[in-house]
């Protein structure tokens, strides 16, 4: 077994096989997306989008038992007991694999009870049921395989992980652009294509993660332990609730705008935020290699490293993403009409797409201290914090949203205003004061470590930016990607200067001891 601190060779591993995956997850959706929303139309696709949601929704199921077994599994009296860690694998596979058996189960009559739910023509009615019913098929058999994440998370083998994931999107990807330019397909066609791709690369991670820890005697029906079972109940309640507030947030927000408004506008909003979900997972690689460091970290020194690793972190975060606000501010709308634009998509269409993403991405640049805070907050015995902010904030959010969207001229924007403000809320206020606390430290120094320098460069080039265009250009937004260009070269550079100088060459981050100096 490895230490909770992975070596520096492994480090850099997990970082690069995850930047790779995570490069590969953006490029994927940038290909298929257009494929499949211009075959389909808005309409259809808001269909595929809403079984995505689906998916996401039913494998709340999981009630956060995969993921704490990350935790569970990296802790140190648990690492060097190998009964232990029996009991803990046993009892969590048997209680998911229960929970998968009874949705394969009862997947027709779920299938047929969303289809009466969703208005839809007699024409596609059979071909959504087979959509429906073949993902709830295919969560019922990953619900158990996700036993595999946590088993090689625990023990900082990401890049197993990574890999297997890069393959299987390699192999959905090249399946997608073949069946799509060759023959004629349907919705549930495209559904075997991404769930089958997805369930052999479960298979492979997990029985790669039984192989490490034993082989299957590990789960034997004797190890299944009740007071196990307790333990982790009350850890991963915590995690199903954030795990919810997070499906509650980024994807029943679009449900909500397909059921009240219509499943084109579902689209309008769910493919700005098909973009931002596949960006984001880029930001939280650092989020995801803490969580067995933080179960492990016990002495004073231990927790005075993760501090700084955590202003650290966050500072560059910070910075990082502001620059993809700002890109996006600049060039949104023309990448994305660029990318979309087609036969079932106008160019009104794409701009209004191209509105919400910036919109949303502003509030993710104000966001960044949240995830390493509730990695850490939920790695150390305070999960049930992290909930707590997670839930409540999603809640509010979506009903702002649903609010605007429904009562004000916003529409489709306003469920994304409200996305924005639960991310603003979460980063400026709630986890600042929660990690302090943690750390012993001052939430406003937090925020002037994480913010103050990328912020201010941020603004200085936003405003040159736009100094620059209105004094070149008459009109408001040149559709000429060349005059972009020259509009942004010098508030770029400037930008890059000014990073360099005030946010990557500075040195000298507290370090244990008095944290607050």
């Amino acid at each position: 077994m490895t230490s909770h601190f992975p070596s520096r060779r492994q480090t850099t591993y997990n970082v690069f096989s995850i930047w790779i995956n995570r490069t590969l997850a953006i490029l994927v959706p940038l290909i298929t997306t257009p494929i499949i929303a211009n075959h389909f139309g808005l309409a259809t696709t808001g269909i595929w989008v809403i079984t995505t949601q689906l998916i996401n929704q039913l494998l709340l199921l999981d009630v956060g038992l995969s993921n704490s077994l990350i935790r569970l599994l990296a802790q140190n009296h648990v690492v060097k007991n190998k009964k232990e860690t029996a009991r803990i694998l046993a009892t969590v596979f048997w209680a998911l694999a229960l929970l998968g058996i009874l949705l394969v189960i009862f997947s027709s009559i779920i299938s047929n009870a969303l289809v009466k739910i969703i208005e839809l023509s007699p024409n596609n009615e059979d071909d959504v049921r087979i959509l429906f019913q073949t993902a709830v098929v295919f969560v019922g058999l990953s619900l158990p395989l996700r036993c595999g994440h946590g088993m090689l998370s625990s023990r900082h083998r990401f890049d197993v992980i990574q890999l297997v994931e890069t393959i299987a999107m390699l192999i959905r990807l090249s399946l997608i652009v073949y069946i799509f330019s060759t023959v004629d397909p349907s919705l549930h066609h495209l559904g075997f294509i991404v769930f089958g791709s997805t369930i052999a690369g479960l298979f492979i991670i997990f029985f790669k993660g039984l192989y490490d820890f034993g082989g299957r005697n590990i789960l034997r029906l004797e190890n299944i332990s009740k007071k196990v079972m307790l333990t982790v109940i009350s850890m991963s309640t915590a995690t199903f609730i954030i795990t919810v507030a997070s499906v509650i947030h980024t994807q029943f927000s679009s449900s909500l705008i397909g059921v009240f408004i219509d499943t084109e506008a579902a689209a309008i909003l769910s493919l700005p935020l098909l973009i931002y979900l596949a960006i984001i997972p880029f930001f939280n690689t650092f989020a995801t290699l803490i969580a067995p460091v933080a179960a492990g970290a016990t002495s004073l020194a231990e927790k005075g490293k993760l501090f700084n690793s955590y202003i650290s972190t966050t500072g560059y975060l910070a910075a990082a993403s502001m620059a993809l606000f700002l890109f996006f501010y600049a060039f949104g709308d023309l990448l994305l009409t660029l990318w979309l634009e087609g036969e079932q998509i106008s160019r009104i269409d794409t701009t209004r797409m191209a509105e919400i993403l910036v919109v949303i991405l502003f509030g993710f640049a104000l966001s960044v201290m949240g995830p390493l805070a509730r990695s850490i907050l939920s790695s150390t015995g305070n999960h049930w914090k992290s909930a707590k902010v997670e839930f409540s904030t999603s809640i509010f959010g979506i009903t702002l949203g649903l609010f605007l969207a429904l009562y004000t001229n916003l529409s489709v924007l306003g469920m994304a205003l409200g996305i924005t403000i639960t991310l603003v809320i979460r980063g400026i206020i709630l986890y600042p004061v929660l990690i302090s606390a943690y750390f012993n430290s001052s939430s406003l120094l937090l925020l002037k470590k994480c913010y103050l320098r990328p912020a201010l460069i941020s603004i200085i080039a936003l405003l040159l930016g736009e100094g620059i265009h209105r004094y070149y250009f008459t009109d408001k937004i040149t559709l000429l990607f060349i005059d972009r260009v020259y509009v942004w070269v010098l508030p770029s550079i400037t930008w890059l200067v000014l990073i360099w100088i005030f946010v990557i060459s500075i040195k000298g981050f507290p370090a244990t001891g008095d944290q607050n100096k």
